[in-house]
């Protein structure tokens, strides 16, 4: 799946401004870090939906909005349904995932980051190096797509 333009405007746009506003609060943050998060939140949901078949690691900042955001529940899916028409689950890493295997994932991540928004992701909220130890949470994405048949049956 590619991220097309509509995509891309309708998650980016969405508005999360209740969600931030507590996660902010909770983490006590500038406005600033609270909006950079914002828009990373929003820009690793749409690479998890276009990469659907990869379950892509998360930095501990952008997690922390993301349990917030999950909270949010009408709006979580209806964020999820603007995407990709399913749902993207909030899932936790198992013991079967290794350190060489996150840092792999991680190294498609940022990949698919620098394809799709044509920058470096920034990095003190994407690290570079010790990724696939400390620097990521124990929290990893899973898209389920809508089965449109099944739906309409």
């Amino acid at each position: 799946m590619t991220i097309t333009q509509s995509v891309r405007d309708f998650a980016l746009g969405f508005p999360l401004d209740s969600v931030r506003a507590r996660y902010q609060r909770s983490q006590d943050l500038s406005a600033a870090v609270a909006l950079l998060h914002e828009r990373e939140l929003k820009r690793y949901l749409l690479l998890c939906a276009t990469h659907s078949d990869v379950s892509l690691p998360i930095s501990p900042a952008i997690d922390d909005l993301w349990h917030e955001f999950v909270l949010h529940t009408r709006d979580y899916a209806a964020f999820c349904s603007g995407l990709t028409g399913g749902f993207i689950h909030h899932v936790p890493m198992t013991a079967d995932d290794s350190r060489a295997a996150v840092a792999h994932r991680y190294a498609l991540l940022l990949r698919f980051y620098e394809e799709e928004f044509g920058e470096s992701p920034p990095a003190d909220v994407w690290r570079r190096s010790g990724a696939g130890g400390s620097l990521l949470n124990d929290c990893d994405s899973d898209v389920e797509l809508a089965d449109c048949a099944s739906e309409s049956e």
